[in-house]
């Protein structure tokens, strides 16, 4: 299949006032390139449909072409209704097994 890669978006409910430290204590932020959207800043909260179409409309990206992941089963629930994907994290879930289900392949 070659070299395929893949965008990561965040989509958190972390306070506007929070958010700058964990940004700079938690490594795996740097992971989503800067293309996070916070709820406190947005002053939106997930599972409100608004957030996920700022998450939509700014990044110009199309829900069924995407992944949703998270451990929150009405965030699930609405993602869904959107059209994405979804993997629903739990204890016992392994990650890349359930991606590769969904055909993300990494080389």
């Amino acid at each position: 299949m070659g070299n395929t890669s893949y965008q990561l978006y965040g989509l958190t409910n972390w306070s506007e006032e929070t958010f700058p430290y964990a940004l700079e204590n938690y490594d795996f932020f740097q992971l989503f390139d800067g293309k996070i959207v916070v709820s406190g800043t947005e002053k939106l909260i997930k599972p409100d449909l608004k957030i996920w179409n700022v998450l939509l409309e700014r990044y110009q990206l199309e829900a069924n072409e995407s992944v949703f992941i998270d451990d929150n089963f009405k965030n699930i629930e609405m993602a869904k209704t959107l059209g994405f994907k979804t993997i629903h994290i739990l204890p016992e879930t392994d990650l890349e097994t359930e991606l590769n289900n969904l055909g993300v392949k990494f080389d």
